[in-house]
């Protein structure tokens, strides 16, 4: 902005020295010349510095959004691999037998129910992490929010002068959400044992509603953004993502009374 206004000074001197070059008498007239002289080369040189400080821009701007659609790329199967953790949570603790459909990814976590059935999950029960069933949930979403974590810190730090201030902010929201930080504690939160109560209940966790639905906001946000960046199907919903013959669609459902069913209870 500084460069601009001394730019804008620059012009309006040059031209009136150019004003003022004209002599209505025709006195003076060396007089005129230096004046039409000086006054041209200032507009002239206010031109070409302007035009080169416009290539210049668009070509730096150029640079940035190639790196930025790079950073993009970059977060794509990342992106993906963590919404099929989210999905899981909600297949796993959904009250149904047959899969739900909704047009895309925004339509599902806001018109799912999200947050109410994954409150039902229970963290301890086997999750799809591996074919066997040996890893739990908590096990499970602790992994994939420490992996989206770590890349979005990553990308925000090595490329953050590259991002548009909007895919910038979207990555800093969701990676500062109240709800990711408590799942990047959860394998230590589940592995406590509270004295004459034993493990943690799992709706400590999963009841957490509010912060539950804010953080699914903000991850449909930032894929929002990265796909007007560029486009890679990632607001994509797709059924078949529901299908699973080794863990049937609520096998992880908590019993009626709230309590982990035992079978799934460790040690």
């Amino acid at each position: 902005m500084r460069i601009i206004g001394i730019l804008v000074a620059l012009l309006l001197l040059g031209l009136i020295c150019i004003g003022l070059s004209y002599q209505p008498d025709g006195r003076s007239a060396w007089i005129s010349s230096v004046l039409l002289n000086v006054g041209s080369g200032i507009v002239t040189a206010v031109v070409l510095i302007f035009c080169y400080d416009l290539l210049l821009s668009r070509r730096q701007e150029k640079i940035r959004r190639e790196r930025e659609k790079r950073a993009v790329r970059n977060l794509k199967i990342i992106v993906r691999q963590h919404y099929r953790v989210l999905l899981d949570c909600f297949r796993s603790s959904f009250n149904g037998s047959a899969p739900l459909e909704f047009k895309d990814l925004n339509d599902f976590f806001s018109n799912s129910n999200y947050e109410e059935t994954v409150a039902n999950l229970n963290l301890y029960a086997p999750s799809p992490m591996n074919s066997d069933g040996s890893v739990p949930y908590f096990k499970y979403i602790a992994n994939s929010f420490s992996q989206f974590s770590s890349q979005l810190h990553s990308i925000h730090g090595s490329l953050g002068e590259h991002l548009s201030q909007e895919l910038y902010n979207a990555i800093d929201d969701l990676r500062n959400a109240e709800f990711i930080s408590v799942c990047l504690s959860l394998e230590a939160i589940c592995n406590l044992q509270i004295p004459g109560f034993g493990p943690v209940p799992s709706q400590l966790i999963t009841g957490m509603k509010k912060q539950i639905g804010v953080y699914c906001s903000e991850f449909c946000r930032l894929i929002d953004v990265m796909e007007r960046i560029e486009p890679q199907g990632l607001s994509e919903y797709r059924t078949e993502d529901w299908l699973n013959l080794i863990f049937p669609i609520g096998h992880a459902k908590l019993s009626i009374n709230g309590m982990q069913p035992t079978s799934y209870l460790r040690g």
